[in-house]
C-alpha cells in the first residue's frame, strides 16, 4: 500500500496500480488495496474498473466500512443514489469513529429526499463527534431547509464557537438569527 501511495504521489501510475494489485494479492482481507486502486482508476477515468473492483471486494469483505463507503460513492457517481444509500449506511454503521462516513451518508439521505432520516443520522454522529464542523454545518443547513430555524441556529452557534473567524458560518448565524426574530 505504501509503495502504491508513493508511486501515486510520484505520478508513476503504472507502478502504483501494480503495487495496489500486489497488496490485494498478498492480503485480500485488507481494504486499503481495493479502495486505493479504485480511487486510482477513478482518477484515470477508469471508473468502471474501479466499480467492478469494489463490487468484488464487497462480496469478499461485506462488513468492511471503507469498501462499502467507497462502493456507495461509486454508485452515486453512476447515478444510482438509492443503491448507494445501502452501502453508505453500512460504511457509516461499521465505522462510527468516522465522522466523514456519517456526514456523507447523511448528505446522501438528504439528497434522496430522506431529510428526517438525514437529520437523525447527523444527530447520532454528533453524539460521537460533538465538535465536527461538517456534521454541525450539515445539521444547521438541513434543519434550516426543513423549516426549523431555531434548531438550526443552535447548531450554527455551536459551529461558530469552533470556527469563530469563518465568514460562511458567521453569515449562516446572521441569517438564522434574522429568521428567528
Amino acid at each position: 500500500i505504501n509503495i502504491g501511495l508513493f508511486e501515486t504521489a510520484r505520478q508513476n501510475l503504472i507502478a502504483a496500480e501494480s503495487a495496489y494489485r500486489t497488496a490485494i494479492n498478498l492480503d485480500p482481507t485488507q481494504s486499503a488495496g481495493y479502495v486505493n486502486l479504485a480511487d486510482l482508476y477513478r482518477g484515470l477515468q477508469r471508473d468502471d474498473e474501479g466499480f467492478t473492483l469494489l463490487t468484488e471486494a464487497v462480496s469478499r469483505l461485506p462488513d468492511d466500512a471503507a469498501i462499502n463507503h467507497a462502493l456507495g460513492l461509486a454508485l452515486i457517481r453512476r447515478s444510482q443514489p438509492g443503491e448507494a444509500l445501502r452501502y453508505l449506511k453500512i460504511g457509516a454503521e461499521r465505522a462510527p469513529e468516522s465522522a466523514r462516513y456519517t456526514y456523507v451518508y447523511a448528505v446522501a439521505q438528504n439528497s434522496a429526499g430522506e431529510s428526517d432520516a438525514a437529520i437523525n443520522t447527523l444527530r447520532e454522529g454528533l453524539e460521537l463527534h460533538p465538535n465536527n464542523a461538517d456534521l454541525l454545518f450539515a445539521s444547521a443547513t438541513m434543519l434550516r431547509d426543513a423549516g426549523d430555524a431555531s434548531a438550526a441556529l443552535a447548531f450554527a452557534k455551536r459551529l461558530q464557537a469552533i470556527l469563530p473567524d469563518d465568514q460562511t458560518v458567521g453569515s449562516l448565524v446572521e441569517s438564522l438569527q434574522s429568521e428567528n426574530q
